[in-house]
């Protein structure tokens, strides 16, 4: 299985760049419809908020998945930007670091306030939607529904529910979550 996240987030891009890369609602029926023309074996599913735009891609065959270029190609084209005024700016994870990443995400502990509960929701929005458009498949399936039910048991587990707190200000507490993820990552349902 091969798994990959290209994105840009609040922790390594302006908030002008994220405004320009993002998708809006109405664009989203477009956006997938580009991705499936452009990758037509890739599962994609897309997740745009104010804080990170990422689009994760999974394929059974490597030779097949886009590349970090060209999911910088494809934000160029859809949102019709010079790719050079950002490719330097989108990050990108592959294989079990795509897991970790998305686990930290929806658990809310990549967010800029550590554990604010709506990112949760936006990323189970974008996974229906990728659902609706036809993008996701097995592997996103998979990865997306695990990384929902990490998010609750972390919310939960840690009394990470109970109280907003600034990351910038609690790295300790946030890397002992983030620990926390990594466990619950390896055990098995």
């Amino acid at each position: 299985m091969n798994l990959q996240v290209v994105y840009c987030s609040h922790r390594a891009s302006g908030l002008a760049l994220r405004e320009r890369l993002a998708f809006s609602k109405t664009q989203i029926p477009q956006a997938y419809a580009a991705l499936k023309q452009a990758f037509p074996k890739a599962e994609c599913v897309l997740l745009s908020t104010c804080n990170r735009v990422e689009v994760y891609t999974a394929q059974e065959d490597a030779d097949q998945i886009p590349g970090h270029q060209d999911l910088a190609r494809f934000f160029a084209e859809f949102h019709q930007l010079p790719v050079q005024e950002f490719f330097d700016e989108l990050l990108e994870r592959s294989g079990p670091d795509v897991v970790r990443h998305l686990f930290q995400v929806a658990a809310s502990l990549d967010s800029m306030v550590l554990g604010e509960p709506q990112i949760v929701a936006q990323v189970k929005e974008a996974y229906t939607l990728a659902q609706q458009h036809a993008a996701s498949g097995p592997l996103t399936n998979a990865l997306f529904q695990r990384a929902l039910g990490v998010a609750k048991r972390v919310r939960t587990e840690t009394g990470l529910a109970e109280g907003r707190v600034r990351s910038e200000e609690h790295t300790s507490e946030l890397q002992s979550h983030s620990d926390l993820v990594c466990r619950l990552l390896l055990e098995k349902k």
